[in-house]
């Protein structure tokens, strides 16, 4: 539990945005967006609601924050995987697939970003952000151009291809109990996704055609 009493030094600053990032994580594993309340959140630190929002003016600033953060791990693991050996079009895809398939927070947070994650915050957050996401995306943008013969600046836009696959897949892989209950129904089966194979699937064709270019 967070201490009630306000954060003065930088130290204390710091450790109580990481714990309001850490309970916003924990949270957002237990419910969806919509039903996520900022008030719900400071009841959990034991915090005034209006103390969040001195670290975090609203919740869409909120949730891009710890967007960033797991993304940022992700980026992380791609590149010291993609450091090393050989990939191709179909191995690729198995990695991205498999390595987001085990980051479910992270998944869900996709189909938010452009929608909802990237609305009302300030144009100072948003351009924080679109600088970071650039200059973080940069090192794999240069690694799936080398993996996989692209054209300098390519890999850039391969990346964003990714994401809209991933933002796609997941938002339909996450259907309410209703809808996946009738397409449990033949023929209707044929309409169900599965996240990781048919993400690999649709990732294996994009960098099969972008290769072949």
């Amino acid at each position: 539990m967070v201490s009630k009493l306000r954060a003065r030094n930088p130290e204390d600053k710091q450790a109580r945005w990481g714990s309001i990032l850490t309970a916003t994580l924990e949270m957002w594993q237990e419910t969806a967006y919509p039903n996520f309340t900022m008030h719900a959140l400071a009841a959990r630190l034991g915090l005034a609601k209006g103390t969040l929002y001195l670290y975090f003016p609203t919740k869409e600033a909120l949730f891009l924050t710890l967007f960033e953060r797991l993304l940022g791990d992700w980026l992380d693991y791609l590149e010291e995987e993609l450091s090393q050996g050989s990939w191709k079009a179909r191995k690729l895809a198995g990695l991205i697939a498999q390595s987001l398939a085990q980051r479910p927070p992270l998944a869900r947070l996709f189909p938010l970003l452009e929608s909802i994650l990237e609305h009302n915050i300030t144009p100072a957050k948003a351009r924080a952000y679109k600088t970071w996401l650039l200059h973080r995306a940069a090192p794999i943008a240069a690694l799936l151009e080398q993996h996989l013969g692209l054209k300098r600046g390519m890999g850039i836009k391969v990346l964003a291809y990714t994401q809209a696959l991933i933002a796609g897949i997941q938002q339909m892989t996450d259907a309410s109990p209703i809808v996946l209950e009738v397409l449990q129904e033949a023929p209707l089966h044929l309409l169900k996704l599965e996240f990781e194979s048919d993400l690999q699937a649709a990732l294996t064709a994009l960098f099969s055609g972008v290769q072949n270019r």
